[in-house]
């Protein structure tokens, strides 16, 4: 994968200045990021294993398609080119969840959250994906709660995705 430029940014999502994606991983940067959610028909949601070879959480299950938001690119850029790198989706409709500023030992992002609705197919990367599958939400629940290795942000913003499906806004 090649050593991407991403923004550092503050607390506020200000410019600070730009850094390699490695230095940003190594040095724990505050950087710009976006998760997407992708729904079926059935509300089951895309669960994918991540490779080994990936530099962060390696091997981890994830429940977003997610990615750095290189420098000159917006949010929403990211999203189109990260479904499109990782699954293969072009020209889908894509919905705008709710903004997260994450923090941990790992990682530090101000990101946005999306969602996709998908029914069918989808060519992983394998560069990125071991393999994945729709889940129900229940099935999700219970890797998590049986300790399956989960991408500790993705479960936050599953968490934050729960609520709004119980309040009827997805």
């Amino acid at each position: 994968m090649e050593d991407e430029i991403f923004d550092i940014v503050d607390k506020n999502d200000k410019v600070l200045y730009q850094e390699r994606r490695s230095e940003v991983i190594a040095k724990k940067l505050r950087h710009r990021s976006i998760q997407c959610f992708i729904m079926n028909s059935q509300k089951e949601l895309f669960v994918h294993q991540r490779t080994f070879s990936k530099q962060l959480y390696p091997g981890y299950y994830d429940i977003c398609v997610s990615g750095g938001v290189k420098t000159g690119e917006n949010y929403y850029e990211c999203v189109k080119r990260e479904i499109l790198e990782e699954v293969g989706l072009f020209g889908k409709m894509i919905r705008f969840l709710f903004d997260l500023e994450y923090n941990s030992p790992e990682l530090n992002y101000i990101g946005k959250i999306y969602l996709v609705k998908h029914d069918g197919k989808m060519k992983l990367q394998k560069e990125e994906i071991i393999d994945g599958k729709f889940m129900k939400i229940e099935e999700i629940d219970a890797m998590i709660a049986q300790g399956e290795k989960f991408c500790p942000d993705s479960i936050i913003t599953f968490e934050r995705f729960k609520k709004l499906m119980k309040e009827g806004k997805v």
